[in-house]
């Protein structure tokens, strides 16, 4: 998937968790939910560094990239609830909206036609996909 799906896939994550806050009465705000969602749906891909946040912070990417590979640590659940987890010191609403936002990420990665899938269960090797080659 490319950085324009995966944000666009963040935020209409994020104004359906916000709206299913409304409406079963969760106390979240649906601005420091969807925002945060939006902006952490890109954040996966900062282990890749030819994409648009790789890009941008091309040390962190490459250092990455060698220590972890593409797909693995930052694609998993260990990364998507340890973020979640740190951003909920911020803010309920704010942890809630990047853990979904990664979680929409790593979902749209898992459907990519002929890749080679997610580590999801990082440290685990196995990779997981719909459509895996």
């Amino acid at each position: 998937m490319n950085y324009a799906a995966h944000v666009t896939a963040g935020a209409a994550a994020g104004i359906g968790i916000s709206y299913a806050s409304l409406r079963f009465h969760y106390n979240l705000s649906p601005v420091l939910v969807t925002v945060p969602c939006f902006l952490a749906a890109a954040l996966p891909d900062i282990d890749h560094p030819k994409s648009h946040l790789g890009r941008r912070f091309r040390f962190l990417s490459k250092t990455l990239f060698k220590a972890f590979g593409h797909r693995t640590f930052t694609h998993s659940l260990l990364f998507c609830f340890l973020m979640g987890y740190l951003f909920m010191q911020l803010h309920t609403s704010v942890g809630i909206g990047v853990f979904c936002g990664i979680l929409s990420h790593i979902l749209l990665d898992m459907l990519t036609p002929f890749s080679k899938g997610v580590a999801l269960l990082y440290p685990i090797k196995k990779r997981f996909g719909i459509f895996m080659s």
